[in-house]
């Protein structure tokens, strides 16, 4: 499984394309939120979670709809690891990018701030960004993963994802108040509902709907 983590982690990287848009946009992003002299919502939340929505939306759709385009997904079955394993290993792998995302963004919020007297990450909002955030996009990543696999329409589920994002985007603060209310009930209950997908992924997919 762990190959598999690192194959994944690779692919994201060697699309040169979706990487370097990707990079760019959420550089620009998270450079204009943090420089507003005055900021309505939390910049650090902000940022991070429309960002992260597209974690799935562009490299999800790599790790799952693309490796079913190319049969690949096929070769990785006929391997000795089970779909279990091959499926957790690309929501896994996922899961780390998404924290990686996380903390630079964090980083480029922290460097930024002095010069824009902004504001600074306070112990919550780091275990929002760093822990439920990625959980959170990880359960996406993983309901996204087996809708790709099962449905013969993905576009459907791209409109879905951009919906989200939409969402996000004007209801983003109102939500992270409620998830501060519970942060380590979300927490939990976003990696029962991962290990739970995981666990149920061979009663759900086969070969010959993949």
């Amino acid at each position: 499984m762990w190959a598999i983590i690192e194959k994944e982690l690779k692919t994201f990287f060697r699309k040169k394309k979706e990487r370097n848009l990707f990079f760019i946009a959420m550089i620009i992003w998270a450079v204009t939120i943090h420089s507003g002299k005055k900021h309505i919502y939390n910049p650090y939340f902000t940022v991070c979670v429309l960002v992260s929505f597209f974690i799935p939306y562009i490299f999800g759709w790599i790790a799952f709809n693309e490796e079913k385009k190319n049969k690949n997904l096929l070769y990785l079955l006929s391997s000795p690891l089970d779909i279990k394993e091959v499926f957790a290993g690309k929501i896994i792998a996922l899961f780390i990018f998404t924290i990686g995302i996380e903390i630079l963004l964090i980083a480029i919020g922290m460097i930024i701030n002095p010069f824009a007297a902004g504001i600074y990450p306070t112990v919550s909002d780091l275990i929002t960004l760093i822990l439920t955030i990625p959980v959170g996009m990880t359960v996406i990543s993983a309901i996204m993963g087996i809708s790709l696999m099962i449905l013969d329409n993905p576009f459907i589920i791209r409109i879905v994802l951009f919906l989200l994002i939409y969402f996000f985007a004007f209801k983003g603060e109102k939500i992270k108040e409620v998830l501060i209310m519970s942060e380590w009930y979300y927490i939990l209950l976003g990696i029962l509902l991962i290990i739970g997908i995981i666990y149920l992924t061979p009663l759900i997919l086969n070969k010959e709907k993949i």
